[in-house]
């Protein structure tokens, strides 16, 4: 074999070998932003049960706010601006994320075509897209008012 044959397959080779790498990430990308990462809300006897898979750019988590927790409960008509600082900004929002007029809020978005409701406690702002905005926002309200009876 020639030298100058030698030289053409090993470029065909590097060709080939960089387009498998191009693709691989591709589909990488693709399925990173595009998966919803199951992310669930549960009303539950004691608060809001958020879960959700993890992935490469966010890991996954199975949390709750408890009623007694939450001070404020607020719906935003529209989906605000918002900038991602830490999280999954794709098909759904996920993590920390920097929303005009309000400054800091974690966001368990499963869409922004829903309106975002934002819980409030002490310490941070939440900002949830249930399916049903206002029966969700009542069951909410009962459990905080059930979660303060109980205290008394």
């Amino acid at each position: 074999m020639t030298k100058r044959q030698y030289s053409r397959r090993t470029s065909s080779y590097q060709v080939i070998a960089a387009g498998i790498i191009l693709v691989a990430v591709g589909i990488f990308i693709f399925n990173t932003f595009n998966k919803d990462y199951d992310l669930t809300y549960e009303l539950t006897s004691v608060g809001i049960h958020v879960t959700h898979e993890g992935g490469i750019a966010v890991k996954s988590e199975d949390f709750t706010i408890a009623y007694k927790d939450i001070s404020a409960i607020q719906t935003l008509g529209q989906f605000p601006e918002h900038k991602k600082v830490n999280g999954i900004d794709g098909k759904v929002r996920i993590g920390d994320f920097d929303v005009d007029g309000l400054g800091p809020v974690k966001l368990y978005a499963q869409t922004t075509k829903r309106p975002l409701v934002l819980i409030a406690t002490a310490e941070v702002i939440y900002g949830l897209t249930p399916l049903e905005t206002q029966p969700f926002i009542d069951q909410v309200e009962a459990g905080r008012l059930s979660a303060e009876k109980q205290l008394d």
